[in-house]
C-alpha cells in the first residue's frame, strides 16, 4: 500500500453512544492506516466521552478533547482542527460510517490527479443502519456551482492542508450549515473540488439529525445564501429554485 501522508480525521461527538463504538471501529478496520483520529466531544451528556476515551486507551493513534460545555458541531470540530497534525484533513461525525477502503481508494484518486479538495458518493441509511439509497456526486464543483448544488455530506471530504490553508477550514459560530459555509470559503479562493462517484460512504438519516427536517433546511440554506455569503436576493432565488430540484432528486 502507498503512503500519502498522515490523514487527520476530526470527529465531532454529541450524545453519540448509540453510534460511536462503530464509527471508530469503521476507521480502526481503513485499509490505510497512517491516520490519527481527533474526537472532539461537546459537553455530551450520555457516555459518549467514556466510550471514546476507552477507545483511545487502545489505540494510540485515537486523541479526545472536550468541551466544557455545548457549542455546536463548528467549534467542536475547530477544537480538533487545532490538534490536528496531519497533511490530509477528513471528516467524519460520530454517527456516520465508513467502507473499509475509503481512505486508500480516495487518496489514490487525490494524488494520481493532483487534486486537493475530494468528496465520494455516499449511501443513505436509517439509524439501525439499513441502505436507503445511493447519493451519487458530480465529478467537479466550484463555487457557484456548489451554491445550486451542495455536493456532498461532510463525512466524505478530504482536503490537502499544504495546498489549502488550514485557516481556511476553520468553521464559524453558527449552529447550522457551518460546514456548508466553510466549503465556499475555500471553493472562493479559486480551488476547485472533485467528487469520485464510488459510494466509500454511509450517512445516517434519524429522526434526531438537524438536517431530516425539511423547513430548519430550507431556513439553513437560505441564511447560508443572505447572511453568510450575502448574494443578492436575484441570485439567491435562482440559486434555492435549483437547491429545491436537486435536493428533490437527491432524497425522493
Amino acid at each position: 500500500m502507498k503512503s500519502y501522508g498522515t490523514v487527520s480525521i476530526i470527529m465531532a461527538s454529541y450524545n453519540s453512544a448509540l453510534w460511536i463504538e462503530e464509527t471508530i471501529a469503521c476507521v480502526q478496520s481503513q485499509t490505510y492506516t497512517d491516520w490519527e483520529l481527533i474526537i472532539s466531544d461537546d459537553a455530551s451528556t450520555d457516555n459518549s466521552l467514556e466510550l471514546a476515551e476507552t477507545a483511545a486507551e487502545g489505540d494510540h493513534r485515537i486523541i479526545v478533547v472536550k468541551a466544557k460545555e455545548n457549542g455546536g458541531a463548528g467549534k467542536a470540530r475547530n477544537r480538533a482542527l487545532k490538534r490536528a497534525t496531519g497533511r490530509y484533513i477528513a471528516y467524519l461525525d460520530s454517527d456516520d460510517l465508513w467502507v473499509r477502503n475509503k481512505l486508500e481508494l480516495q487518496l489514490d484518486y487525490m494524488r494520481s490527479n493532483n487534486y486537493t479538495m475530494c468528496y465520494t458518493s455516499y449511501d443513505l441509511v436509517n439509524e439501525f443502519g439499513e441502505y436507503r439509497k445511493t447519493v451519487h456526486v458530480p465529478l467537479e464543483c466550484k463555487y457557484d456551482s456548489y451554491l445550486k448544488r451542495p455536493i456532498t455530506c461532510t463525512h466524505s471530504i478530504v482536503l490537502d492542508s499544504m495546498v489549502i490553508d488550514k485557516k481556511l477550514m476553520i468553521m464559524p459560530d453558527i449552529r447550522r450549515g457551518q460546514d456548508g459555509a466553510t466549503w465556499l470559503k475555500i471553493l472562493k479562493t479559486g480551488v476547485v473540488a472533485h467528487g469520485l462517484d464510488e459510494s466509500l460512504a454511509k450517512y445516517r438519516r434519524h429522526d434526531g439529525s438537524l438536517s431530516n427536517n425539511k423547513l430548519k433546511a430550507i431556513k439553513r440554506i437560505w441564511f447560508l445564501y443572505r447572511k453568510i455569503e450575502k448574494i443578492s436576493l436575484f441570485y439567491s432565488c435562482r440559486c434555492f429554485v435549483s437547491y429545491a430540484i436537486n435536493a428533490v432528486k437527491k432524497y425522493i
